[in-house]
């Protein structure tokens, strides 16, 4: 990973806006987000997508931390920053990134079309995914700008933009999953210390797994969150989901489609009084529409001809 040195400037002054709510972004560019989480009930961190026209942002500060990442496939002319008092002017690549520590001055000018992931998150949230780090409550958000490519955060911040554009049902367990990967990821690369993290050998106990089966198969007509399961076994979220994959070969979200396409299965063979729709709802499916698509990419073939077979 590379990162540009930025180079003193002239003083810019006291910052013109505060932005310590995801919406008041709003408010400096030229148009709203495309997509936005703000509705869609995400609890930590909150994901904008945007497509904009030839913007200047002003200088502002927040009390929120920001990610950028850019999505921008024909890339707009040479742009201007302005981070916590250093200016620089760069050449977007696709999949650059910018990192805006909380409390640290910004200000970002370009002109023609631009088009970006953004995430924003409080500080507390990153000291709470470090619960279990050595000497978490020191850990520090370093502020980075483009050239800057890592083909891991690139990942995880399309694969959130994607979860939040199609609105999956049951996908509840892989976002939070995205979240706290997120989280461990920022914190063990870009902060101002390298955390060690507390090791679990061996994955889950048998008393543990046994718990966290039989809680997710109790719920599976409901919203099953990472966040949950981690709280019954009494660890972090990040632990949770590598034990786990320790004990079981895959995933916590993959288990879960799993389990609902058995279930699915054994209530068309079964239940023939069922509609399509009334087994969508009750293996935790927002509707038929997405229970078809699920289950024809699982097994494929329709729930309908799976039912006739």
């Amino acid at each position: 990973m590379s990162t540009a040195i930025l180079k003193p400037r002239l003083e810019i002054g006291c910052p013109k806006y505060r932005c310590d709510r995801p919406e008041d972004f709003q408010e400096l560019l030229s148009s709203s987000p495309v997509t936005s989480s703000h509705k869609a009930g995400w609890q930590d961190i909150s994901l904008e997508y945007h497509q904009q026209s030839g913007c200047d942002t002003g200088e502002y500060v927040s009390s929120l931390s920001h990610i950028a990442v850019n999505g921008q496939q024909e890339l707009p002319d040479t742009q201007e920053r302005w981070l916590d008092g250093h200016f620089q002017k760069e050449t977007l690549r696709y999949g650059d990134i910018v990192i805006v520590p909380a409390g640290v001055s910004h200000r970002t000018a370009w002109q023609g079309d631009a088009e970006f992931v953004l995430v924003s998150f409080e500080p507390a949230w990153l000291q709470k995914c470090g619960l279990e780090l050595v000497d978490y409550e020191h850990m520090q958000l370093i502020p980075h700008t483009p050239p800057l490519q890592d083909q891991m955060l690139q990942a995880i911040l399309f694969a959130l933009k994607r979860e939040l554009e199609h609105n999956w049902s049951g996908s509840e367990v892989y976002v939070d999953q995205l979240k706290t990967t997120l989280g461990m990821h920022l914190l063990r690369n870009y902060t101002i210390r390298s955390p060690k993290v507390a090791e679990y050998e061996g994955g889950l106990s048998h008393h543990q797994l046994r718990q966290a089966i039989d809680y997710i198969h109790a719920h599976l007509g409901e919203a099953i969150k990472l966040e949950d399961l981690a709280k019954l076994l009494d660890i972090s979220q990040y632990h949770f989901c590598r034990l786990f994959r320790q004990s079981m070969g895959i995933p916590p979200y993959k288990y879960v489609m799993e389990q609902r396409m058995q279930l699915a299965k054994k209530l068309l063979r079964q239940e023939k009084s069922l509609t399509i729709s009334d087994i969508a709802l009750e293996c935790g499916f927002a509707n038929q529409s997405h229970f078809t698509q699920r289950f024809r990419h699982v097994t494929g073939t329709t729930p309908n001809a799976y039912r006739k077979k």
